[in-house]
């Protein structure tokens, strides 16, 4: 092409043959409407010209072909006043040819959005951009795509962002740049002058980012464009911010619930940045992680930003793929970590291993809720682990639940975790495993130091027999204050109810015994076991010394988190499957929190002929000791004992205190 200047084109202009320096009707059409200021940027779409190598079919698209004049289209693009948006997907391999289009582009003062992507390298279209750039004071929006910036071109931009009178740019976009940190620092220090400024992401790779990459962009980044939806978009901004609720956990799955908290990950969402926002938020104290994504790269990402918080208190994984590796970081370093909770994650060997290890580093030994729940857990891998929980004494609540741990051997690793954390161990779930009598036996002599237990699962332990469950006597009997014991979808039979039914007499700990009336195998024999431990009718002191604690047999749906009631109601069937007379015990047993007063009120409703005639020996002296018991009885009578109405209790009395008294007729006249 040969040097022409503006003199050259101004000249010719108005007479210039379209035809003559285009390749198509269409495109002569597009010089001539750029020409006579014929863009009009009012109406939406309006006023935006495409410039390709691809036929689109478009009014405003310029389709370039051999025979277009690159040094005319560049001149009348900058001599229009109207053009509002320049999309620029091509360029001429012949760089005389960039040079004239550039040129002419330069003297543009409309243009308002300039969006050039063509994979060329920088020093094509930079050096002859830069002038456009700096005296093109209405310039909104700048994006860069595909074009190999080295540091040069880098300098190059950043000196035209700079010299900007008008720093209003509002959005600048460069992906696939190839730039390195050194030129992203030098582009991101110039951006700093424009307050309006949002930018959108630089890189879709997760690999090459490190953590001086998202520090650099974190308060310019435009969050849409990271995100799936406006409320993700929302999320990220509250944790940016540090505006995070430290009530609310951050859950994040796959699902969408109507909830603030709730992260709904999508295909556009950036799991980098989502963990570089986690990682460096202070509000935050729960993490739910129920989905993460399939490509390893974006995992890893994640992973890396997430093990930067120090703040989260719980974290709740569930159905992932997890790499312990990747999370160990994270378990060492964070110090206010207190629960750990994984479901449904295949804890391998080898990463029960990472796991151990981590757990191992960790300097606050401060866990006190650990849940392994449904991860494939065999007794090799918790050997691993359990060797590293020992050494954390502070553990609340222990969760192996429905794992493949198998006979005494797991038994043997869960009883070293035990018996390090007896001074403060609440909750103990063992169920869904393949515990035998023997396996019991181990768990049994460790429990029995755990002075503040409150709730063991023994659930679907299926191979546990009559002979295991006599072992929990030894835990009745002990110093463990256990108070709810769980034995559901076991086939516990008559031999098993009697071994807990023997096991329980003197325990004044135990208040819900958990099982499933259906299929519990419990018949008459069983049942009446149960009957005799909580109203044994045999004598005065044999009810007397009955059971008066237990006040639940049955389902377990009917107390969780100690909800028994609903409106003052008994909520549900509570204790559906259960005989009517051990019903009658548990309700008393639940109504007076006083063992004494219970003794009482079955006493009183079992024994309708008090024998006294072994209180002779004391004379009158025990007359008013007796009036008084019945005072006491009558206004605690039971509200259940439907069957002793209030003057049959009366009776019962006026005939005691008379059986007294004619035992001894003559003091009592005299």
């Amino acid at each position: 092409m040969e040097r022409r200047d503006n003199n050259y084109y101004d000249v010719r202009a108005k007479d210039v043959t379209l035809e003559d320096i285009t390749s198509s009707a269409h495109n002569a059409d597009i010089l001539r409407r750029l020409r006579d200021n014929d863009l009009a940027s009012t109406e939406v779409g309006e006023g935006a010209l495409y410039i390709m190598d691809y036929d689109s079919n478009c009014d405003d698209s310029f389709f370039v072909k051999e025979g277009d004049d690159w040094g005319w289209l560049g001149y009348f693009i900058g001599r229009n006043k109207h053009i509002r948006d320049l999309h620029l997907y091509c360029l001429p391999k012949d760089r005389d040819q960039v040079g004239a289009f550039m040129k002419g582009v330069k003297d543009n003062r409309s243009i308002q959005c300039f969006d050039f992507s063509d994979g060329v390298r920088g020093d094509v279209i930079i050096d002859s951009l830069v002038p456009f750039i700096i005296h093109n004071a209405n310039l909104k929006e700048l994006c860069l795509r595909s074009v190999d910036l080295g540091l040069d071109c880098a300098h190059s931009l950043a000196e035209a962002l700079n010299k900007r009178e008008e720093k209003y740019l509002t959005r600048f976009s460069f992906r696939h740049n190839n730039l390195s940190h050194e030129a992203l620092e030098e582009i991101i220090a110039a951006l700093s002058g424009y307050k309006q400024l949002v930018l959108e992401p630089i890189s879709e790779e997760m690999i090459g980012r490190d953590q001086k990459y998202y520090d650099m962009l974190a308060q310019i980044i435009d969050l849409n464009c990271i995100t799936s939806s406006k409320k993700n978009a929302e999320i990220f901004r509250k944790l940016r911010d540090d505006a995070w609720e430290e009530k609310e956990d951050l859950r994040i799955t796959q699902y969408d619930y109507d909830y603030d908290e709730f992260f709904c990950a999508g295909e556009d969402d950036d799991w980098g940045w989502l963990g570089y926002f986690v990682g460096r938020n202070k509000q935050i104290r729960g993490l739910h992680l129920y989905c993460l994504p399939e490509e390893e790269d974006e995992v890893d990402a994640f992973m890396e930003g997430l093990c930067r918080n120090y703040s989260i208190e719980r974290i709740d994984a569930r159905h992932c793929e997890i790499d312990f590796s990747s999370l160990s970081p994270f378990i060492i370093n964070s110090r206010n970590l207190r629960s750990l909770e994984l479901w449904n994650v295949d804890i391998s060997l080898e990463n029960a291993s990472s796991l151990a290890i981590a757990l191992n580093r960790r300097q606050r030994k401060s866990l006190a809720t650990i849940c392994l729940w449904c991860n494939n857990l065999r007794n090799e891998a918790l050997e691993e682990i359990s060797a590293a929980l020992t050494g954390y004494p502070y553990l609340e609540t222990f969760n192996v639940s429905e794992n493949v741990l198998v006979g005494a051997n797991g038994c043997e690793s869960l009883g070293a975790i035990i018996r390090s954390s007896a001074l403060r161990l609440e909750q103990v779930s063992l169920c869904g495993n393949d515990f035998d009598d023997n396996g019991l036996q181990t768990l049994t002599a460790a429990l029995t130091n755990a002075a503040t237990l409150q709730r063991l699962s023994l659930s679907s332990n299926r191979s546990m027999t009559a002979s295991g469950l006599r072992a929990l006597s030894q835990l009745f009997s002990s110093a463990c204050p256990v108070e709810t014991l769980l034995l559901e979808d076991m086939n516990i039979g008559d031999e098993g109810a009697e071994a807990l039914a023997d096991g329980l007499m003197g325990n004044t700990t135990l208040k819900h015994l958990v099982l499933t009336p259906d299929s519990a195998g419990i018949t008459g024999t069983g049942w009446a076991a149960f009957s005799r431990l909580l109203c044994d009718t045999s004598s005065i002191n044999n009810t007397y010394s009955s059971n008066h604690t237990l006040e639940h047999i049955g389902d377990d749906y009917c107390f969780i988190s100690n909800r028994f009631y609903s409106g003052g109601e008994y909520s549900g069937e509570y204790l559906r499957g259960i005989p009517s007379d051990i019903v009658n015990c548990l309700e008393t047993n639940k109504e007076y929190q006083s063992l004494q007063d219970a003794a009482k009120i079955k006493i009183g409703r079992c024994h309708t002929d008090i024998p006294v005639e072994g209180f002779f020996e004391c004379k009158l002296k025990f007359l008013p000791l007796l009036v008084s018991w019945f005072v006491g009885f009558g206004t605690r009578k039971c509200s259940n004992c439907q069957n002793a109405t209030t003057r049959e209790f009366q009776r019962r009395e006026l005939s005691t205190v008379y059986k007294f008294i004619r035992g001894m007729p003559m003091l009592a006249v005299d």
